[in-house]
């Protein structure tokens, strides 16, 4: 026979962890588009270095994205991200400046999702020809539509390129929702006294916190017992065969029942505080 209430979690997921793909430069650029503004007169130089992008910071060497930038020759670096409405999402980068020469204008870095502004860095006048500068690009957003968005990464200096141009550098760029911690899914009576559906049961319970969270984890919740038939003494003859299946049976018995009505299908009710997953 089948169960109740199979699952109830304390936390609400929507999926919805990195957004970015490729933010560490690892596979080249895939993944971002490199757009040139119609205003540029000149094609950028950019491309792809290693660079340890906080100096005496705890981060190895990593591959990141350069750029040289003037104000005839603009980049902006774009990729389609996916967004709920009413989440926070964070957004950080790792920047970093590498000079070539003294110079007015470092460049300014500004991040963007559709028209709007999230946040911009200035590294300003180069006084060192001999010292990286570091930096880091954090700040929250909330989108107030779902859907696919633009975000983008603007590069800019206020003068014209030449070989004394500053390289500007970003990396480990992400967009992230907070994480909500694994699931504690307890069972609340749900047996099956047939093999069959007690598979199909603990593979729907798994596919639905797969869903809701981004990741598999086994449910050992479901019982292989006859639920009208667990006080019985036969039940607990041939625990042997099942050792597991017994420890789950009595921790069942030992736990307090929620009878609910029965459906027809699998539901998962969101909300601000939990997770609800029927099964029948």
């Amino acid at each position: 026979m089948s169960a109740g209430l199979v699952a109830l979690a304390t936390v609400c997921s929507l999926n919805l962890h990195a957004q970015v793909v490729n933010g560490d430069f690892s596979a080249g650029t895939n993944g971002w588009n490199i757009v040139f503004p119609p205003s540029n007169i000149y094609p950028p130089a950019y491309g792809l270095a290693q660079l340890d992008m906080d100096g005496p910071g705890p981060l190895p060497v990593s591959q990141a994205f350069w750029v040289q930038v003037g104000d005839s020759d603009l980049l902006n670096l774009q990729q389609s991200v996916n967004l709920t409405t009413g989440v926070s999402y964070n957004f950080f980068a790792n920047l970093a400046m590498v000079p070539h020469a003294f110079n007015a204008d470092g460049g300014t870095i500004t991040v963007y999702i559709g028209p709007t502004m999230l946040s911009s860095y200035s590294f300003g006048y180069v006084t060192s020809l001999t010292q990286n500068e570091y930096a880091v690009l954090s700040t929250n957003y909330t989108p107030s539509v779902s859907g696919p968005q633009t975000l983008s990464i603007n590069f800019s200096r206020g003068f014209g390129t030449d070989a004394d141009t500053p390289s500007d550098y970003i990396d480990n760029i992400s967009l992230q929702a907070p994480v909500a911690p694994p699931l504690n899914i307890q069972l609340s009576g749900g047996n099956e006294v047939m093999l069959m559906p007690y598979y199909v049961a603990s593979m729907n319970i798994e596919h639905a916190y797969l869903e809701a969270i981004g990741k598999y984890e086994p449910f050992e919740g479901v019982c292989l017992v006859d639920t009208f038939q667990m006080a019985e003494k036969r039940q607990t003859e041939l625990s042997f065969f099942n050792e597991k299946n017994s420890a789950r049976v009595n921790r069942q018995k030992k736990a307090p029942i929620r009878v609910m009505r029965p459906r027809s299908h699998i539901r998962i009710r969101r909300c601000d505080k939990f997770i609800a997953v029927r099964l029948f």
